[in-house]
């Protein structure tokens, strides 16, 4: 039986000016800035009509697509255009009371085409946030009231 063992030393880097706010943390310098990743990696964004284009407008509206470099056949990607799909009108606004739904197959037919192309790219927030002015807590009691 043998036992070896190893010397680690561990260094921790911070910035010089670290601990000089006393109390005032959110002074303090960062040391690691953290981002969040581009959703294409390439310098020129792919073409408007093409499936990364689609997906890259779904990821930058909120619907999460899956990785862009993909083709269309990935789940997240189907997954994606469903609840799009499922969000929508024929008419392009965002499902209400009497409008007809587009048919939340995942299919990318020309009428969905054209209604990703529209979206804005800030419709729905990578991260959670209580803002959306489409919604309103009264809105959702009352619909499920009726």
């Amino acid at each position: 039986m043998g036992l070896a063992s190893m010397h680690t030393e561990v260094r921790l880097l911070t910035h010089p000016k670290i601990g000089t706010h006393g109390v005032d943390h959110e002074l303090e310098p960062q040391v690691l800035k953290f981002a969040i990743a581009p959703f294409y990696s390439s310098a020129t964004a792919p073409a408007e009509d093409s499936a990364k284009g689609r997906k890259l407008r779904l990821a930058k509206a909120g619907y999460h697509p899956g990785p862009i470099e993909d083709g269309e056949a990935q789940l997240p990607y189907v997954q994606a255009v469903k609840e799009f799909q499922r969000d929508h009108a024929v008419d392009g606004i965002i499902v209400i009371k009497d409008s007809v739904r587009l048919k939340a197959d995942g299919s990318i037919n020309d009428e969905t085409k054209k209604l990703i192309a529209k979206q804005d790219p800030a419709r729905r927030p990578l991260f959670g946030t209580d803002g959306r002015v489409d919604i309103k807590a009264e809105d959702a009691l009352k619909d499920g009231a009726e």
